[in-house]
């Protein structure tokens, strides 16, 4: 925690949990891990979630980022919600490629493979990887 700039007494501060709401709702993949753990860092430091950015990808407890599937209907997803900076797996870039252009130039992409990218591409305030 405390390389991710909460401190280290965040456990006497704050009681973590995690919802899945709409469980009847069918989803594939574990393609909101990184969406939920940018969620808790940002309530543990105060510091808000651009509300530019989507992001997608799976996340390991070391904090590597995975590629995850479904990329075109995500970026659809997001164009359409008027989303400027979409956050993806490092993993993902290939399938990225292979879209149609209008998709790629619609939106920022940045490819991320480990929490800190996504942090510093996510949060206010953090500077944000090249």
């Amino acid at each position: 925690a405390e390389d991710l700039g909460i401190s280290s007494d965040w456990r006497d501060n704050f009681d973590v949990a995690v919802l899945a709401t709409m469980m009847a709702i069918p989803k594939e993949g574990p393609s909101a891990g990184v969406t939920i753990v940018t969620g808790i860092v940002s309530a543990l430091k105060g510091v808000p979630v651009r509300p530019e950015v989507a992001m997608t990808g799976e996340i390991t407890i070391m904090g590597k980022v995975l590629g995850v599937g479904g990329i075109q209907p995500k970026l659809m997803a997001a164009m359409e919600a008027g989303v400027k900076v979409v956050i993806l797996p490092e993993e993902n870039r290939n399938d990225v490629a292979h879209l149609p252009d209008y998709m790629r130039d619609k939106v920022e992409l940045v490819y991320v493979s480990d929490i800190r990218e996504v942090l510093a591409a996510a949060l206010v305030g953090e500077d944000r990887p090249a």
